[in-house]
């Protein structure tokens, strides 16, 4: 096949999705082998009992109604009799037959597709972290590890720049009561994070903080002769189009800023599209801070002037602010230089204290 690529100077996305098929292919046999020579009862599969809609080859969606039948036919029995059954994640196969992807976190999404499947309650992803916690700890070298984290929080944490995993990977399982782990390959005594759909209850002020690098956009509605209903249903568009999630939003009267991730404004097809909706201009070496609080703290009264008297004892200025209506994750928009002394800060006016009165 890679003969054949290289003569015709063509890959489809076909193509593609199979040969990054293998990777997993490969590794299953390995450790399959090596637990057998242990003595362990052991069978290797292939998940092509995964079955996908056939929508896109990079990122498909799952047939769930097919693929819980053909997962119990397949594996149930051999799970009956104590086997272990070591399963290629990342794929399924399509209406057709062909390898499809299931996109960014297909590994844990296929363990999470497996466990509702077979009506199992917890899965444990094994990663490279101890967890989720409370802050990069690159950036705050006593960040401490969060025991129990609800979905949402989770979520917002990943979505913002925490590298533990991908949401939607582990959704199937929490929507069906299951709880999952994060636990950590290169330390396995340590307890790790688990994810469940809403946390006991907590009253500190701040869980976690994540960042993640962005462009800040802004659109001049004055030069449109405030078509500003227009603008908007056209950005979203715009967006859609070309695949780009905005991170943040803010509409007024004279302008309309928002967030995307920077590797977007690297694409002179991007914003060319983008200039002609409306004219913008755009502050570069921006990054998002999210700050997420855990959901008792809604209503509660000082919050945000915490965070923000943390900001300014820095000497920073933010160039744009968010707050979700469920007050679980507040944004701020600084300057990537400034996102180190910011975190550390916010860190130990509102985490690390809480954690040390706790301990106290």
């Amino acid at each position: 096949m890679i003969q054949g690529i290289r003569l015709i100077h063509e890959l489809s996305a076909r193509r593609v999705a199979y040969l990054l098929s293998f990777g997993e292919r490969l590794s299953t046999r390995l450790l399959t082998a090596f637990l057998q020579k242990t003595g362990l009862p052991t069978t290797q599969f292939a998940a092509t009992f995964i079955k996908t809609t056939g929508i896109n080859y990079e990122e498909d969606e799952v047939n769930w109604e097919t693929t819980k039948l053909l997962v119990n036919e397949t594996l149930r029995s051999h799970l009956q009799k104590n086997t272990i059954c070591v399963v290629t994640g990342f794929f399924g196969t399509n209406p057709n037959g062909y390898i499809s992807l299931l996109g960014r976190g297909g590994s844990d999404f296929t363990g999470a597709i497996l466990a509702v499947s077979l009506d199992i309650n917890t899965v444990e992803i094994w990663t490279d972290v101890d967890g989720f916690l409370s802050a990069d700890p690159r950036v705050v070298e006593d960040a401490q590890i969060i025991d129990e984290i609800g979905f949402q929080e989770a979520s917002e944490l990943c979505f913002f720049g925490a590298k533990v995993l991908h949401p939607k990977t582990i959704r199937p399982v929490i929507d069906n009561g299951g709880q999952v782990w994060i636990k950590n390959t290169f330390n396995a005594s340590q307890r790790g994070t688990k994810i469940i759909q809403h946390a006991q209850e907590d009253h500190r002020e701040v869980i976690s903080i994540s960042s993640k690098k962005v462009g800040l956009l802004s659109l001049d509605l004055f030069a449109t002769q405030g078509r500003k209903k227009a603008i908007l249903a056209q950005l979203f568009k715009w967006a859609s189009d070309n695949e780009i999630d905005i991170d943040m939003i803010a509409a007024s009267e004279a302008e309309i800023s928002f967030c995307i991730e920077d590797k977007y404004l690297e694409n002179a097809e991007i914003k060319e599209a983008l200039s002609e909706i409306c004219p913008f201009y755009i502050k570069e070496n921006r990054s998002v801070v999210c700050i997420v609080s855990p959901k008792e703290v809604k209503g509660q009264i000082g919050v945000a002037g915490k965070i923000f008297n943390a900001i300014a004892e820095c000497g920073v200025s933010v160039d744009m602010y968010s707050q979700n209506a469920s007050e679980i994750a507040q944004l701020i928009v600084i300057q990537s230089s400034e996102v180190k002394k910011v975190i550390q800060n916010i860190h130990e006016k509102l985490v690390a204290r809480e954690i040390l009165a706790e301990t106290a």
